[in-house]
């Protein structure tokens, strides 16, 4: 997990530094929460683990919110029927 960890915290942490930059296609706003939400969390190891990297790079503040969701069959039943109410 470490190393798979470590390619999808660079994707983020580059993303996420290209959006503070001044020329930013989009920007953040410091003044505006943060929300990252993992999709498919299963156990949580890997939120803990990406949540102590962000916290190495001080982006885990009062402003910056983690949400996990772990998918199951009634999750993906859910998003079939609010697809089916949005066609």
């Amino acid at each position: 997990m470490p190393n798979l960890l470590g390619a999808y915290a660079q994707v983020l942490l580059g993303f996420l530094r290209d959006c503070v930059q001044a020329n930013a296609k989009l920007p953040l706003d410091s003044s505006k929460k943060l929300y990252i939400i993992e999709l498919g969390a299963g156990s949580g190891k890997f939120s803990f683990f990406m949540i102590k990297v962000l916290d190495a790079f001080n982006l885990v503040s009062c402003q910056t919110r983690y949400f996990r969701q772990s998918m199951n069959s009634q999750s993906c039943l859910i998003f079939q029927l609010a697809a089916s109410y949005t066609s």
